[in-house]
C-alpha cells in the first residue's frame, strides 16, 4: 500500500513530506471541469487532516478535517487544486 491512496474523481501528485515534522502532504487537483468527489486514504496511522496552502503552511484559520476509516472524503470544485496535510496519529 502507498503512503496515501486517492479513489474518485480528481488527481494527485506524488506525497511530499514536511522537513520539519514529518507529516505527508498531498497536492490534489480536479482536473476535467466538473465536481469531484474523493476519498484520500493513508496507508499509515494519521491523527488528522489538515488544508495547507501551496507552500504547505496551514493558514490561520485552516480547518481540520474528521477521518474515517483512516480517510477523508472531500468535495472538489472545478479546477480546485487542494493540499492537504496528515498528521501523524
Amino acid at each position: 500500500m502507498s503512503a496515501v491512496e486517492l479513489a474518485g474523481g480528481a488527481s494527485g501528485d506524488p506525497v511530499v513530506r514536511l522537513y520539519e515534522s514529518g507529516d505527508p502532504v498531498v497536492r490534489l487537483y480536479e482536473s476535467t471541469g466538473g465536481r469531484a468527489k474523493v476519498r484520500l486514504t493513508a496507508g499509515f496511522e494519521a491523527g488528522g487532516v489538515t488544508a495547507c496552502d501551496l507552500p504547505e503552511r496551514p493558514p490561520g484559520d485552516a480547518t481540520a478535517a474528521e477521518l474515517h476509516d483512516g480517510g477523508v472524503e472531500l468535495a472538489l470544485r472545478p479546477f480546485e487544486l487542494f493540499t492537504p496535510r496528515f498528521a501523524r496519529g
